[in-house]
């Protein structure tokens, strides 16, 4: 018999409503070994850890500024949880964020054996059940009866993912201090070196409770820092963009997700 795999929902505390919805949703859905991981409220935290926690200078030079309250919570409840999958030994886990909402066939997907196979590698991986904003057509990997695993080209958001005891290792040492944002997949995929990977068809979207959320105000924030970037990330764009399309285009297809 297959090892079911553990399953964290971050939520802040006080959040009540939001954990009251994602509980019955992951119970209709067949996934009821679900546990709570709460979050670290990045507002409250002192100081002083924030700045023990965060690489600043690192981090304001690749996005043009410096990390929000929320970011910095948000990341750190994720790094929180690769530790419980690091202890509890488990091959694999899937992370959920409380305003997550799970489809049916993410169970059935949890107990396919080419999964648990493709998982258990020791090469860093991270499957994103969510959908991405890009992705390379070919080569895609048969992860399960339905679904295929491509590898990511672009995608933000961290509500429903699976990560491996390799991805959790590697970002618990590189990610101290914080350098990148937890869902920022592409750069932790080419910088860092996790394999970050997207399921097609997606199984985990987004729920209405998405749009109220602590971090609103940091993404828009980031959109428009992206105007202030100097020269570093105008290259960095520029290399992305020709790779696009002279390597990955025309030799492994982008296709968008949805």
């Amino acid at each position: 018999m297959i090892a079911r795999p553990p399953v964290f929902v971050v939520n802040l505390a006080g959040e009540t409503a939001r954990w009251a919805r994602i509980a019955g949703n992951l119970g209709e859905s067949g996934l009821s070994w679900f546990q709570r991981f709460e979050a670290v409220d990045g507002r409250l935290l002192p100081e002083g850890i924030v700045l023990e926690s965060v690489d600043r200078d690192f981090f304001t030079r690749w996005y043009g500024r410096p990390p929000s309250a929320g970011e910095v919570g948000c990341t750190l409840s994720h790094l929180g949880v690769y530790e419980r999958v690091l202890e509890m030994q488990a091959q694999f886990a899937l992370v959920l964020e409380d305003d997550a909402l799970v489809m049916p066939e993410v169970a059935s997907l949890l107990e396919e054996k080419v999964l648990h196979q493709w998982m258990a590698s020791d090469c860093p991986r991270v499957l994103l059940l969510s959908e991405a904003d890009r992705f390379l057509r070919r080569d895609g990997l048969k992860v399960g009866t339905r679904h295929c695993a491509h590898r990511v080209r672009n995608a933000w958001l961290a509500h429903g993912y699976l990560i491996n005891r390799a991805a959790a290792s590697l970002l618990l040492v590189r990610q101290r201090p914080i350098r990148f944002l937890v869902d920022d997949w592409l750069d932790l995929d080419m910088v860092l070196g996790l394999q970050v990977y997207c399921v097609q068809p997606p199984c985990i979207r987004l729920h209405s409770t998405s749009t109220v959320s602590s971090l609103d105000e940091d993404r828009h924030g980031l959109s428009a820092a992206e105007k202030r970037q100097g020269w570093e990330h105008r290259i960095r764009r520029f290399c992305r963009r020709a790779a696009d399309a002279f390597y990955y285009k025309p030799f492994l297809g982008i296709a968008k997700g949805g």
